[in-house]
């Protein structure tokens, strides 16, 4: 998730800013993005896929989580649900295809990278670490996690603030990192 310009760093979390703003009427002071709210404004289609769609439908290798695909006027999101059981983890990876959305959509007509394709360019490697930065400050904005720890300093943990706003503890781990913020013990 590094993403090296502190300009685009800057550019993306306030995308998320504007994104969450709009969304602020729904989620009724939870810690909670409701990702689900977005691709719905967004006229987003999620399907559900497993494995073997991405194998035999998309000639693409079993390890692709999810890709976003704009075909024509239509904006689909493929989600691999065999990838990571997890609900969190499936959370990440919907906001990571939206960074896609929000970032790189702009004059492509089809849409299709993933982290793990064979040959992946150095500029396509941008675009994913920069839609991971989009789906970490979409699920995890600043100012939330400043207002937990605040409001809950002495149990405030990379677990229960993990747990506060349905994230991995890895993602909240690397979160706090890219914010410089460091937990009490």
């Amino acid at each position: 998730m590094k993403v090296k310009s502190k300009e685009k760093r800057e550019a993306i979390e306030n995308i998320c800013n504007n994104i969450l703003f709009e969304h602020s009427d729904s989620d009724h002071g939870s810690y909670v993005t409701s990702i689900f709210e977005i691709l719905k404004k967004n006229e987003i289609e999620m399907k559900i896929v497993t494995k073997n769609f991405f194998i035999e439908k998309l000639n693409l290798d079993a390890g692709a989580l999810a890709l976003f695909r704009k075909n024509d006027d239509k904006n689909i999101i493929l989600l691999n649900v065999e990838k990571y059981p997890k609900k969190e983890n499936k959370i990440f990876t919907l906001a990571h295809e939206l960074g896609h959305y929000f970032l790189h959509m702009e004059d492509k007509k089809n849409y299709l990278c993933y982290r793990h394709k064979k040959g992946i360019t150095p500029e396509e490697k941008k675009y994913e670490d920069e839609s991971d930065y989009f789906a970490s400050c979409l699920l995890m904005p600043k100012n939330k996690i400043i207002k937990a720890i605040e409001k809950f300093p002495d149990v405030v943990s990379v677990d229960s603030l993990s747990k506060l706003f349905e994230v991995s503890p890895e993602a909240m781990k690397k979160r706090l990192e890219e914010l410089e913020i460091t937990l009490g013990l």
